[in-house]
């Protein structure tokens, strides 16, 4: 957060008591205000200032009636005099009343500023929109994505927002997410021409923040909606596709080419299947390994394989070779048949 405090001007005020004499006897705390936005230092520090001016001209307030005389307008700075030390001095002229009749021309000076900003002025039950720095923007925004590349580095996304401008860029909005932090979190971008929701930080057009993506029947949704709303998921642009589904209970992972991995309970397992027609099943029934070519085993340890029974059979060879050395044997009969059994 960043905290500026507005310079002590040099604001002409009639009387000898300044404002910090004043605010002491009442008591006051320093008056802050707040935007909640990204607001650059400068704009900051101007805005600060300008209430201090504001409150320095607020100080002493009236109005003097004069001979009529044309010679003052609005800005200009008057001198009171013969009103005792608390209202003597130097005074901006703040508004002008003529009043001209068949007998008489009279002029009305009012002095010092009100307290209030001309965009609270009006309502003092409610912040002003935008801390009335600018006009404010009400409600959410539709906007059409235009880029995703910040210039300044911020991790923002163009939006234009047709109803306020159609031809131009748009502005640069910060991303709400599922979850965001230093490295970490959800990174999903809309695409460029898509459709989102902006909001805006303390009703500022220039703090506009993507609230989401959404849907319609020029771009519809990858799943198609039901009332009983079994399937959930994502899809990206090339279809690579995540889905839950409640009913089966099941979680899809899908590409293009048709890789697959499926976790499920109501098949009671784990199936993955390549495009190449290669399939790995886990369920009740154990696992099954298939393969639509050759299967290669390799370890750089040892492979050990157990089972309370182990079949093997090959519909051409079967081969077994040990470089070093090779042991068949049994704790009971061992049988070894072929039309024709070569030993050494």
């Amino acid at each position: 957060m960043v905290e500026i405090e507005g310079v002590d001007p040099s604001a002409v005020s009639p009387g000898n008591l300044s404002t910090s004499d004043l605010s002491s006897v009442i008591g006051l705390d320093p008056l802050k205000i707040k935007h909640a936005g990204q607001i650059k230092d400068s704009e900051l520090q101007a805005w600060a200032d300008g209430q201090r001016l504001k409150s320095s001209y607020a100080k002493v307030r009236g109005r003097v009636r004069i001979q009529g005389f044309a010679g003052v307008r609005p800005g200009d700075v008057i001198e009171l005099a013969g009103v005792g030390d608390r209202f003597s001095g130097k005074a901006l002229v703040s508004g002008l009343r003529h009043e001209i009749d068949t007998k008489n021309w009279e002029t009305d000076i009012s002095f010092g500023l009100s307290p209030e900003w001309f965009g609270v002025a009006a309502d003092n039950v409610v912040d002003a929109r935008a801390s009335a720095l600018l006009p404010g923007v009400s409600g959410l925004q539709i906007g059409r994505v235009t880029s995703l590349e910040d210039p300044e580095g911020e991790d923002r996304v163009q939006v234009r927002i047709p109803v306020i401008d159609p031809s131009e860029e748009g502005v640069w909005a910060r991303v709400a997410s599922l979850d965001a932090g230093n490295q970490r979190g959800a990174f999903f971008r809309p695409e460029i021409g898509d459709e989102v929701a902006l909001g805006f930080l303390n009703d500022d057009p220039r703090n506009p923040v993507l609230l989401g993506m959404m849907n319609s029947s020029a771009k519809p949704a990858p799943i198609t909606a039901s009332d009983d709303n079994h399937e959930k998921g994502f899809v990206t642009r090339s279809k690579m596709k995540l889905v839950f589904d409640d009913d089966k209970k099941t979680v899809t992972l899908l590409t293009p080419a048709g890789n697959t991995v499926v976790l499920s309970d109501d098949d009671k397992g784990i199936s993955l299947k390549d495009e190449n027609g290669n399939k790995l099943v886990m369920d009740a029934d154990g696992i099954t390994l298939e393969s639509a070519a050759d299967i290669s085993i390799k370890a750089t340890g040892d492979v050990k394989i157990q089972g309370a029974n182990i079949s093997t059979s090959a519909s051409a060879q079967l081969k077994a070779e040990g470089s070093s050395g090779a042991e068949l044997s049994s704790g009971g009969s061992t049988v070894v048949k072929g039309s024709m059994v070569q030993i050494n």
